[in-house]
């Protein structure tokens, strides 16, 4: 049987590669979008891979969704790897329009609902709006990336309109969808509600991988160097078509 330390050992192993890789951008921009709903600015900060995108070469779209009360530009290193493997990148500030915070003595769930419900209309909001002005992204390869809320919004999103594939870190709440293509990295200190997490036989080509030694609230730009590297080579290994053990 391999070991933890084996298993962690071999993906640095990998790193260099995949660091190297992930230089590969273009920079960054932001657009300020406006929800027509609400009247209220909805930002998204554009993390733009090379070579650049182009009618003649499109480039497949990541829409990346942040953690309960984490800044949506704290995602860099996720956002190089998608980069990395030719995709622009949209980082949606879904607080912006609602950053209250979650009332721990009263019930949670309706809560949850009301800001996963934002996060719809926010990915229906980037869709149409981007779609009308970029011909050199591609939304046939649409792929959803989110962290805690961010994921359960992502996976909310992606069980109500087609996607290409559905990446989580540690989303808690929202069911996975079963029928996407799927992989969700697991923290070490927290557990997913019941029936979130597909069974084998739901969903045999998700892939749900629980991590050693990585705890929920690190999984952004503010964590261990370490577990970002570990998460960006989990993710550059789905990406390149292999379940990472």
């Amino acid at each position: 049987m391999v070991s933890d330390r084996h298993r962690r050992m071999k993906c640095l192993m990998s790193l260099s590669g995949v660091l190297m890789a992930a230089t590969v951008q273009a920079g960054e921009s932001t657009q300020v979008l406006t929800d027509p709903q609400t009247l209220r600015p909805l930002p998204v900060q554009i993390y733009h891979p090379l070579p650049p995108c182009s009618a003649a070469r499109p480039c497949p779209v990541a829409m990346l969704s942040p953690g309960y009360g984490i800044d949506y530009r704290s995602y860099r290193f996720l956002a190089a790897i998608l980069n990395a493997r030719g995709y622009v990148v949209l980082a949606i500030d879904h607080a912006a329009e609602d950053s209250s915070a979650f009332d721990f003595n009263a019930p949670l769930r309706p809560q949850m609902q009301k800001k996963w419900e934002s996060g719809l209309r926010h990915f229906r909001l980037v869709r149409s709006q981007f779609e009308k002005s970029q011909s050199g992204w591609d939304w046939d390869k649409l792929l959803l990336v989110g962290h805690s809320l961010g994921g359960d919004q992502s996976a909310e999103y992606a069980r109500q309109a087609p996607v290409a594939g559905l990446i989580t870190l540690d989303n808690r709440r929202a069911v996975l969808p079963r029928s996407v293509p799927l992989l969700s990295l697991r923290a070490s200190d927290t557990e997913a509600d019941p029936g979130v997490l597909p069974a084998k036989d739901e969903a045999p080509s998700a892939c749900i991988v629980k991590l050693p030694d990585a705890r929920h609230n690190d999984m952004s730009d503010a964590g261990p160097a370490e577990l970002r590297q570990r998460l960006s080579a989990q993710i550059a290994r789905w990406l390149d078509g292999a379940c990472p053990l």
